[in-house]
């Protein structure tokens, strides 16, 4: 073993003591949302739920836009996959080709060229075949205009923001906390957000907002893949004495299955609305254990209590 190897293998030993002893391995998995601390729980009494000013950033878009851009896509994988064998002879003749003199240098130039020869019938034919995969494959210019319009249509009549506070309020309906619906008229005006500080003088000292700032459909690359839904809810406590911000945590959502584009927009996009719902509700069950751990998660009526943001 040389100087060099034995240093090496005394280093992995090391890093393999040091991340199996107490002190664990300076690479973590990243934490998921935590909660407050007992210090901000013990301030909370009157607790107001407004809903979120802003329409979520949605990403509902095709992962396709038509039967061109399906051919398109298809040519540039079956290019890539044609030449791949090709490539992988000329690089392995290209790393191979040392000294020889002069006959060895014209062997190793023919076959090179010969690799890429193979390299290039097979992306040209890879091309083709692409083109005509990705052709059948993707939806039409047409259909996928009219799903893109169905989905954005049910994401505004789902009103995704007022449907995850009302989802929180069923949930903690009968808290020893007092939770309170805070309605505002003009909560989406001139996208200005609310002085939460005006609330202090209706009995409520704690601003719960919760709030859905982004949603789509995503899944793997390809002509028209199976998606699924996901979503990204905030959560944070604010003190209306001060408006100082006490708490604020995120938490994500992914739908369990997948399904195609279109499928997704059946129905007048019944399945859409159907999962919206489902990730609604399970994120507030995930910030209401996570944010008020003592409470139990409850399946209720929205609470009766309503207050009305002070006009200024």
């Amino acid at each position: 073993m040389t100087r060099a190897t034995h240093r090496i293998v005394t280093f992995i030993v090391l890093v393999f003591v040091v991340c199996a002893g107490p002190w664990g391995c300076a690479l973590k998995h990243p934490q998921g949302p935590q909660s407050p601390t007992d210090e901000v729980r013990a301030q909370l009494k009157t607790i107001g739920l407004p809903v979120a000013a802003f329409p979520p950033e949605a990403h509902v878009d095709a992962p396709t836009s038509g039967k061109g851009m399906g051919a398109l896509k298809g040519a540039g994988v079956g290019l890539a996959v044609g030449a791949t064998p090709g490539m992988a002879i000329a690089g392995s003749i290209g790393k191979g080709c040392n000294g020889g003199g002069e006959l060895g240098a014209v062997i190793c130039g023919a076959a090179l060229v010969f690799g890429l020869g193979v390299a290039a019938a097979g992306g040209t034919i890879g091309a083709l075949g692409g083109t005509v995969y990705g052709a059948v494959t993707a939806e039409s210019g047409s259909k996928v205009d009219a799903a893109q319009a169905e989905l954005k249509s049910a994401l505004i009549q789902a009103d995704v923001q007022m449907m995850l506070r009302n989802h929180v309020l069923e949930m903690v309906r009968d808290s020893q906390l007092n939770f309170v619906a805070v309605d505002d008229e003009d909560r989406g005006a001139n996208g200005q957000p609310i002085d939460y500080k005006a609330l202090a003088s209706t009995s409520i000292d704690t601003v719960l907002q919760v709030s859905v700032p982004q949603l789509g459909l995503a899944g793997e690359s390809g002509i028209n893949p199976p998606i699924k839904l996901f979503m990204t809810a905030r959560a944070r406590l604010v003190r209306t004495a001060d408006g100082v911000e006490m708490y604020a945590e995120k938490f994500d959502y992914r739908s369990d299955g997948t399904s195609k584009f279109l499928e997704w927009a059946a129905d007048e996009a019944q399945m859409f609305r159907q999962e919206i719902e489902r990730g609604t509700r399970t994120l507030a069950e995930d910030i209401v254990r996570l944010v008020f751990p003592a409470e139990p998660v409850r399946d209720s009526a929205p609470a009766a209590q309503s207050a009305t943001l002070p006009s200024t």
